[in-house]
């Protein structure tokens, strides 16, 4: 049984299995930020949590921007997706409080891309409304990443 009505731009998920598979996408993201932020500046995982954490919000946001050009495609579309990809690949080589900061500042961009593409028509409301959600959830996973790195 498909999980979409019709068969255009405004098609809407008929069951809650969209959202229920965005959000276990987050739980790694959110695991891994409680995990950072409780455990002792000491503690011999720290970096490997900090460094597991920088390459999931990198993933997420690439993830992100290709669903964007997925969805509308254009040149437009593929350059802004190709330059979000390449913050993301290069995040995770900066120090992780730097890191935290940019995926949270490049999460935050590419959920106001898809906020203005739904304006605009070029993606689904329905899209538009699950992804500001992420979007908000994601930026604050790495805003707690950012707080317990410093």
């Amino acid at each position: 049984m498909s999980d979409w009505d019709g068969d255009g731009k405004n098609d809407v998920p008929q069951s809650g299995s969209i959202s229920r598979f965005a959000y276990a996408a987050l739980l790694p993201m959110w695991v891994l930020a409680i995990w950072l932020a409780s455990i002792d500046a000491t503690h011999p995982w720290r970096e490997l949590t900090a460094a597991l954490l920088s390459s999931y919000g990198a993933l997420m946001l690439t993830f992100a921007a290709g669903a964007h050009w997925g969805f509308a495609p254009s040149v437009r579309t593929a350059g802004g997706a190709a330059a979000l990809v390449v913050v993301a690949w290069m995040s995770p080589l900066l120090p992780s409080n730097g890191a935290f900061v940019l995926l949270a500042i490049a999460l935050a961009a590419q959920g106001a891309w898809d906020a203005f593409a739904v304006h605009q028509g070029e993606l689904p409301a329905w899209y538009g409304r699950l992804r500001s959600r992420m979007t908000f959830l994601a930026v604050t996973a790495m805003l707690v990443a950012f707080v317990a790195a410093n």
